[in-house]
């Protein structure tokens, strides 16, 4: 995963970064394009536990509401859907896909 970005950004198709929150919240990959952000992705294999899967959608609400991104993904080993949510004053669509689904998409 973090090999495929690190290859499209040395390509110069992507901006490769990274988002960490004051309150230490942190999201894996933030991409960009043309100077504007276009997805931030989690990536956590296994989301079986609520606690886990809470924080990872905390952080990419944080995140997209920061950075103005609306596309929110967390890449797993075979979780799929989507996730409404909302944490406080924040609200956001998250998308849930298993990696090699999304490893065989247009980026």
């Amino acid at each position: 995963m973090a090999n495929y970005l690190k290859k499209l950004q040395l390509q110069g198709e992507i901006g490769l970064h990274f988002w960490k929150s004051s309150a230490h919240e942190e999201v894996d990959f933030i991409v960009s394009r043309n100077r504007k952000i276009e997805k931030c992705i989690q990536v956590c294999w296994n989301l079986d536990s609520p606690k886990t899967l809470d924080r990872e959608i905390r952080a990419l609400l944080k995140a997209g509401r920061e950075l103005e991104c609306k596309e929110l993904l967390i890449l797993t080993e075979e979780k799929e859907g989507t996730r409404n949510t909302t944490w406080f004053d924040l609200h956001g669509t998250v998308q849930l896909k298993p990696l090699w689904k999304w490893l065989g998409e247009p980026m």
